[in-house]
Parts: C-alpha cells; structure tokens; sequence
C-alpha cells in the first residue's frame, strides 16, 4: 500500500512538471507513471524502473538503448537492451543485443548469473489496433567465479526451446485528442523452438497482464 500511494503521489507531481505525461496500471503487477518525449522514455512503478534513450537518424534509423531494475532484488534483476529500430508509417521493426541478470539464472546451483543473447522485434498499428511482439534467444551464459564474470558461448544447447523466448501486445487506442491518449492492451510471453524444415512451435506462459495507459499532454 505504501509503494501504491508512492508512485501515485510521484504520478501527481510528474503531471504537474512535466509537458508530456503518461500512468500506466499493469494489473495485477504494478502501477505507476512516466516522463515521454521524442528522445527519451522514463517509467517508474511500485515493481521496477525502466529508462531508454533513442535517437532518430534520417527520419527512418534510430539507434536505441534501453534499461529495467526490478526493485526485488535489482542487483540479480536487471536487463540490458540495445539495438537499431527502422521506423515506416504504421510500424517499425529492428534487431538488438540484450544482457540480463536474473535472480532466477542465480539460483540454478550451477555459478550462472545471468545471459546475453540477440532480440528481433516489431511495433505496428491497424487504425485504433496496437500491437507488438519480440523474439529473444540466449547465446551466452553469464558465470560468475572468484574471478569475476564470465561469458560462455552456448556450444550444444541442451533444450532448445529453453534458449528462445518471446513476449508481445495486442492493444486498443480508446481515444487520442491533442490534450491526452488512452490505450488498452493484454502482454504475453512465452517460448518457442524452432526444428529442421523451418517448423516453429509456440508456448504461451499462463501468465499474462492487462496495461492501461493514459497520456497527458496539456500540461
């Protein structure tokens, strides 16, 4: 409750100091609010804190990178993105490295703490329709020794399935005026595999979220 009436107070502060405004309810995960403008993106929730930097060449390439701490525990819950976007008029589409430390991977008994791995994803719009998705898979194993960390290259994987991952939106723009916008959309994730002859078979997690965002820009 104490986090909840945090993010709102910060939720009220940011809409009275900012030109461009945003709070998003992630039910049953989290609630908070964010700063948007056209270089920048900065989130804050009771559940993590999220930070990207992007910057447009050419009116189609923008190179991006992007931040996430999970506040449970962000030393081992963090993640890494960075990449090239390629923008058109109703989508965009682009390639990237990520690098993440999970709280999970340190638990495995085996020195893991974390991996690295290259991402593809893709952004689009069918009038009031959003909707995204972005494919993952895990190359490097992150282990740490008394040394430090190391990175080691995934030779054989034992389950392929296991080292490809992928989450994505479908979404609806209810309404989109010059002083504000509010959308609404379901995230999924899950894995995949891919076997010989090109065949990919989808598993969607049980777990899924409903967002709601509304944007200010009046202020």
């Amino acid at each position: 409750m104490k986090k909840n009436l945090m993010v709102l107070l910060i939720l009220t502060m940011t809409i009275l100091s900012f030109s461009k405004v945003f709070g998003v309810i992630n039910t049953p995960f989290s609630i908070g609010a964010g700063y948007e403008d056209e270089n920048n993106y900065l989130k804050l929730t009771n559940k993590d804190f999220s930070f990207s930097y992007k910057y447009t060449f050419f009116d189609q390439i923008r190179p991006f990178l992007s931040l996430n701490f999970d506040f449970n525990n962000p030393v081992f819950n963090n993640n890494l993105n960075a990449g090239v976007d390629l923008i058109y008029e109703d989508f965009d589409f682009g390639i990237g490295l990520w690098n993440s430390f999970t709280e999970d991977a340190s638990e495995t008994g085996n020195n893991k703490s974390g991996f690295a791995g290259a991402n593809v994803f893709f952004n689009g719009g069918l009038g009031n329709i959003i909707f995204g998705a972005n494919l993952t898979y895990r190359l490097i194993d992150i282990i740490r020794t008394d040394e430090g960390l190391n990175y080691n290259f995934q030779a054989f994987p034992e389950d392929l399935a296991q080292l490809r991952g992928f989450s994505g939106y479908i979404g609806y723009e209810i309404f989109e005026t010059k002083e504000a916008m509010m959308r609404f959309y379901v995230n999924f994730a899950g894995k995949y595999s891919i076997v010989p002859g090109g065949f990919v078979f989808y598993k969607f997690d049980q777990d899924y979220s409903f967002n709601l965002e509304l944007y200010l820009n009046a202020f």
